[in-house]
């Protein structure tokens, strides 16, 4: 099995997703879309989510990324939360990877870590394993 959600986690609640680091309910929200998302996998099966990190330059200085201009910052949030909440739903981790930017390809694998992404298209892919 795979399950894939390619900048599409926050969009499923909005209003919870923006307010999930500080939120019971929408923590609990979103803990409950994990959890039938696990119910719906075989063991071994991966689920990847993919999205935009909160926490980037541009939100820092206040402007809009010249990268991906129609972002807003708010409604995403830290891959750090998302295993968190993945973790409790009964997901193991298998990575947390950062998207390369397309220009920077010819770097390798430089191009694709967390200070690229935090000035650049700020990307992450989490892959986690259903036991």
């Amino acid at each position: 099995d795979l399950i894939l959600s390619y900048a599409s986690i926050n969009h499923i609640d909005e209003p919870a997703c923006i307010n999930l680091d500080k939120s019971e309910l929408a923590y609990s929200t979103y803990k409950k879309y994990f959890i039938k998302i696990y119910g719906l996998m075989r063991p071994g099966g991966h689920f990847i989510l993919s999205d935009a990190d909160r926490i980037n330059l541009w939100n820092k200085i206040g402007m809009n990324s010249p990268f991906s201009p129609t972002i807003e910052w708010k409604k995403h949030q830290e891959p750090t939360l998302w295993i968190q909440l993945l973790n409790e739903a009964g997901f193991s981790l298998v990575s947390l990877d950062w998207l390369r930017f397309y220009p920077l390809r010819k770097l390798g694998f430089i191009g694709c870590n967390r200070l690229i992404a935090w000035a650049t298209i700020s990307q992450f892919i989490i892959t986690v394993v259903k036991d």
